[in-house]
Order: structure tokens, then sequence, then C-alpha cells
């Protein structure tokens, strides 16, 4: 297993999306438009790769300096094996990397206990995306 850090010009990025595509928004004839939304082309894209494929992936956005840890995915069969552990890490790792104050992120809320085992609190009410309509909760660490 190996991670990399991505832009959206990268040959890998592709992958990520499709695989984002696949978990979060398979049934939405809109897919690649709200993959692109206004914190994609400034993300630090994260990609898992295993037997060179992509398996995982998030993405980093700092916003007033404050960082963003969004759009999280593992492929089905790769799920419970580390990799999410490792995405995550490696987003905090960049965010703090990069001096920010906080950061934050949107958990559907049946990733909650996940990001709570690596400090994360949740913090507001729980609210329909936007996107899918699944419920979330933000979080803090």
């Amino acid at each position: 297993m190996e991670l990399k850090q991505i832009n959206t010009k990268h040959p890998l990025y592709q992958a990520a999306v499709t695989l984002r595509i696949a978990l979060f928004f398979k049934d939405s004839p809109d897919a690649a438009h709200l993959i692109a939304d206004a914190l994609e082309a400034e993300g630090q894209h994260v990609v898992c790769i295993a037997n060179a494929k992509v398996i995982g992936t998030g993405r980093v956005n700092v916003i007033d300096g404050e960082g963003v840890i969004s759009q999280m995915a593992v492929a089905e069969d790769a799920q419970r094996q580390g990799v999410g552990q490792h995405i995550l890490e490696y987003c905090i790792a960049l965010c703090k990397a990069q001096d920010v104050r906080r950061i934050t992120l949107a958990a559907r809320c049946t990733a909650v206990a996940f990001y709570e085992k690596y400090g994360f609190k949740a913090y507001g009410a729980v609210y329909p995306s936007k996107k899918t309509g699944i419920e979330h909760q933000r979080m803090m660490l």
C-alpha cells in the first residue's frame, strides 16, 4: 500500500474521481458536476494505491487558516483494512504541515465513530448533505 499526494492533473486523479463517484454519487446523473465543487481544483488530493489500483482517496483544502478534510473514500473491498486510517493520518499531517489553527470535516453519521478514534469531536446539528441528502455531522480536531 502506497500513499501519494496528487493534483487534478496527475494521471491517478481520474481513478480517484471514479472511486468517489462509485461510492458517493453512483445514482446521480450529475455526478461529474458534484465532484467538481469549488474546492476541487485547489485541493491537495491523497490517493492510496495497492496492486497498481487506487483503493482510497481524500482531499485537503486550507481555507482561512483552517484545514478542511473532505471526499474520504475507500473502495468497498478495501474497507476495514486500515486504508482510511492511513489516508486520514496523511491528510492530518498535510494540514499540520501548513500550520492550520484547526482541522474540520463533515462525516457521514455512519463514520463519526471512525473519526472520533483520531480525536475529532462532533459539533453542531446533524444535517443532510446538499449533494446527496445523506446525514452528516461536522467534526473538528
